[in-house]
């Protein structure tokens, strides 16, 4: 487990899946993220790669050959090496190696740094690839934050908050099979959504080229919440488990499930990035507590 801190912040980092499992504010004497029970989720804030959302049947085809892979991918499963560790600042890495060839064929390395700035953690994620050919692949994050935050307060005292109201593309999941929906709907967003476990019968609220580039969760009820900045991200999601959970999950992607009817080539399959021989990728988003 890494530890990291400053004035502000105390973070924990698990090496297991290069994953962020606690995030205290000392100012504020709150816990932002969530503890992982396994009874509403087990995770805290997974990587997601080289896939987002699931893969139809969990299988993929690459050169001809079948590949089997779980939903978001293999990374959050893996162990990651400290690249380096300061007080405010740690860099991890996961590099190609036999278990991750048997699910995706290409040599690739991985890099995440998390850094402490006043009361913001910078997530900034790199991808190289190490083929002489073009690397297809998506990337994304998923952390999910307490909710309520404040004792004393629930779910439905808290909302969403875009920076304006627009029109986005939004797609539906098909809870059978767990791929999405090929044909968006056009929906109109206010500036404010009330948070209540109805939002997410149909699980995620997944909404693609959104012009607002910060999002918060809110309360009526008192002055603490977060914010997630963001900028080079296609899609945005947004999920709670519909159980009652007490937590929100906030999650830019790049990259999307396979939709209803994907035939299955990985090369074909909607939102994927296509990194060029020996190229690097980057990307990140920023955390602001209060």
């Amino acid at each position: 487990m890494i530890s990291l801190e400053n004035d502000i912040l105390k973070v924990q980092i698990n090496t297991h899946g290069a994953e962020l499992c606690a995030i205290y504010h000392k100012k504020t004497q709150l816990e932002y993220l969530w503890n992982g029970n396994p009874t509403y989720w087990k995770r805290h804030a997974p990587v997601l790669f080289p896939i987002v959302g699931k893969l139809k049947e969990n299988q993929c085809v690459i050169d001809g050959k079948t590949y089997e892979m779980n939903q978001h991918g293999f990374a959050r499963d893996m162990e990651f090496r400290v690249v380096e560790q300061e007080t405010h600042k740690a860099v991890l890495a996961l590099d190609a190696n036999e278990e991750s060839l048997i699910k995706y064929p290409f040599l690739f390395s991985l890099r995440l740094e998390y850094e402490l700035y006043d009361d913001k953690i910078i997530t900034s994620y790199e991808v190289l690839n190490k083929n002489s050919t073009a690397m297809p692949f998506s990337i994304g994050a998923h952390p999910a934050f307490n909710c309520p935050l404040v004792p004393g307060t629930q779910f439905e005292d808290y909302h969403l908050c875009f920076e304006r109201e627009e029109v986005v593309r939004k797609y539906d999941l098909d809870k059978a099979t767990g791929t999405v929906k090929p044909t968006p709907t056009k929906v109109s967003i206010p500036k404010k959504i009330p948070l209540n476990q109805r939002l997410f019968e149909n699980d995620a609220l997944i909404f693609e080229n959104v012009k607002s580039k910060s999002f918060k969760l809110a309360s009526k009820l008192h002055e603490h919440g977060l914010e997630m900045t963001f900028d080079q991200w296609q899609y945005m999601a947004f999920w709670s488990p519909v159980t009652g959970a007490p937590f929100i999950c906030f999650e830019p992607w790049m990259g999307i499930a396979d939709t209803t009817d994907h035939n299955g080539q990985f090369i074909e399959k909607m939102g994927m990035l296509h990194l060029a021989p020996n190229a690097a990728y980057n990307n990140a988003f920023t955390l602001r507590f209060y």
